[in-house]
């Protein structure tokens, strides 16, 4: 059985996508702050195109985040800032 082909375009809808319903935030503020349309916005969140380093820069700002959170490994487990136990 031939294995799906992951797409980075979905995995970084998905996160945009999260982090955008995490702030409570609609699709029309997100694109509206980054100078984009609803549409492709919503089309980037179900994987179903790509963004310029630049949109993807806008739309982080909008949501208050580093682009880099988009390209961090996931299935760890979340530590909300502040309640996290030193390292050392």
């Amino acid at each position: 059985m031939a294995q799906a082909i992951r797409q980075p375009e979905a995995d970084i809808g998905t996160r945009l996508h999260a982090l955008r319903k995490q702030r409570g935030m609609t699709l029309e503020q997100v694109a509206s702050d980054a100078g984009l349309t609803r549409g492709f916005l919503s089309h980037l969140e179900r994987g179903g195109t790509s963004a310029s380093i630049g949109s993807l820069y806008r739309i982080c700002d909008s949501l208050g985040v580093e682009i880099a959170v988009l390209f961090e490994p996931t299935g760890g487990t979340l530590t909300r800032q502040g309640t996290r136990e030193p390292s050392y």
